[in-house]
């Protein structure tokens, strides 16, 4: 009963809000081509498991669906990681009612396994589960295995939602998440170990002995309660952390504190990308600019000495500081009317964001020096490369930072979310990541490679030379449009 009153009063609040008025009309064309393409999908699902035995042409075509399937349930991993929202529910007026919080938190969790993930595994396994399991076997097998694949993808659906939530309060436990998922995927990746061979030969092993479908139930049940005592911890305000550790990461950075004005706006920075969702969601992106050249070059396909390579070392040791100083003046937009009312000289704060982004370019190549594993010239290109990072890049994407006057809302993830991007965020990728690139290539083509990486490295060093030159155009650039960059920012989308 309370279940269907929660689910009244959502409704209620949705259908009432000048959202859903706002969009009704947009709502209901969108709904109706999701159930055509539903429809479309369902019979897609039909057909390719009544036809799955002809199209493999395999004897044991449900052995290689598992292949097929763990490597799905693994792209579910990601996809609901990244896309996923998170089932929310506004507790507050209920905590003075005599409602038990357990129900509260139940009602989430059901509310959390229901979307379009567990609806689009329900359509693959279904019908697979008819045409194929169930052929030659008997039928309770067939029931049993769509349970025991339904309660893992359920489970991934819990795991995922665990982790999202540790996010929030503990950003260690969420990066060694990640970092497992991209480790995994690396061995598989570089053929050291097949996690998909192995959880299909689980698969395999399920359907042959029923009994074992227990087990991933109770894995289900255990992450459920998981899930259910970590929310309990956080109904109240004072949620997740005792207020001693709340700010234990980046609450106290005294060392920067110590240095005077410079350490206090990086102390400010890092507090921001560290506390806010949307910063914190793009720092999770982190692996895939660090690990950006294990997908080319072990393959052996590109030649080190091309203009790829220069590609390659621009986006590993930059890809972290473009996300971060692309919007350096967005992200404070809520506040940033405060900073221009403050004794700040706008050459300080560009100095301090420069400064910033400079460590985090210099961290990125120092993690990304073991590709001298796939040779010296590498190495020697990545580190051109970096130098250029830091003499160009940086205070370019500061400069055009400042053209920017769209607020960013931090609140929000960044899964198809566009909320404060502009043409002009696209338009500076070009120069960021092809100008290298067309530096080194002339070179390249003349016969001498290494003068390109010369000549790359040497831009970067003269960048650094001009360094102040460079921190003195943009300081006079963001108080020339400091006004039109505050009046942009106060308008919300």
């Amino acid at each position: 009963m309370i279940f269907f009153t929660l689910l009244l009063h959502q409704w209620k609040q949705a259908r009432r809000s000048p959202i859903w008025q706002k969009n009704l009309a947009v709502n209901l064309i969108m709904g109706f081509f999701f159930m055509i393409i539903f429809l479309e999908f369902v019979i897609l699902s039909i057909f390719l498991a009544d036809k799955w035995h002809e199209i493999t042409d395999s004897d044991a075509p449900v052995s290689f669906f598992h292949q097929i399937l763990a490597w799905y349930f693994a792209a579910m991993v990601s996809f609901r990681f990244f896309m996923q929202k998170l089932a929310a529910i506004e507790a507050r007026p209920y905590l003075h009612l005599p409602v038990r919080k357990s129900s509260l938190i139940h009602y989430l969790l059901f509310r959390s396994s229901i979307n379009f993930f567990n609806l689009l595994t329900i359509i693959v396994i279904v019908p697979f589960s008819i045409f194929q399991v169930a052929y030659g076997r008997p039928s309770y097998h067939a029931i049993i295995w769509v349970v025991g694949m339904l309660s893992l993808d359920l489970t991934i659906n819990f795991i995922v939602l665990y982790f999202k939530k540790q996010l929030a309060a503990n950003v260690k436990v969420a990066m060694t998440f990640i970092a497992f998922i991209v480790l995994s995927a690396l061995t598989e990746y570089l053929g050291w170990f097949s996690f998909s061979k192995f959880i299909a030969s689980g698969f395999d092993l399920m359907l042959a002995w029923p009994a074992l479908v227990l087990l991933p139930i109770l894995v289900l049940a255990f992450t459920y309660l998981l899930n259910f005592k970590f929310l309990q911890k956080g109904m109240y305000l004072e949620a997740y952390q005792p207020k001693s550790e709340r700010h234990a990461l980046t609450g106290n950075i005294r060392y920067l504190d110590k240095i005077g004005l410079m350490g206090q706006l990086i102390s400010m920075d890092i507090k921001l990308q560290m506390r806010n969702k949307r910063t914190k969601s793009m720092l999770m992106m982190a692996p895939l600019f660090l690990l950006y050249g294990l997908f080319f070059y072990p393959s052996g396909q590109y030649d080190t000495d091309g203009g790829f390579a220069v590609f390659v070392g621009v986006f590993t040791s930059s890809g972290i500081a473009i996300n971060l100083l692309q919007y350096a003046f967005a992200y404070e937009g809520s506040f940033f009317d405060l900073l221009n009312t403050l004794s700040i000289r706008k050459s300080d704060l560009v100095k301090a964001k420069m400064l910033l982004g400079s460590s985090v370019v210099i961290v990125s190549y120092l993690v990304t020096i073991p590709y001298i594993y796939f040779g010296m010239d590498v190495f020697i290109i990545h580190s051109a490369s970096a130098l250029f990072s830091l003499g160009l890049i940086v205070p370019g994407l500061l400069f055009f930072a400042t053209y920017n006057k769209k607020t960013m809302v931090l609140s929000r993830g960044t899964a198809f979310n566009y909320q404060g991007v502009g043409a002009v965020h696209f338009m500076v990728m070009i120069p960021v990541l092809v100008l290298p690139v067309m530096i080194y290539l002339p070179f390249k083509w003349f016969g001498n490679p290494m003068g390109g990486v010369i000549a790359l490295g040497a831009f970067g060093l003269l960048g650094l030379i001009l360094r102040n030159w460079f921190i003195k155009i943009i300081s006079s650039n963001l108080a020339e449009r400091k006004y039109v960059m505050a009046e942009g920012f106060r308008q919300k989308e």
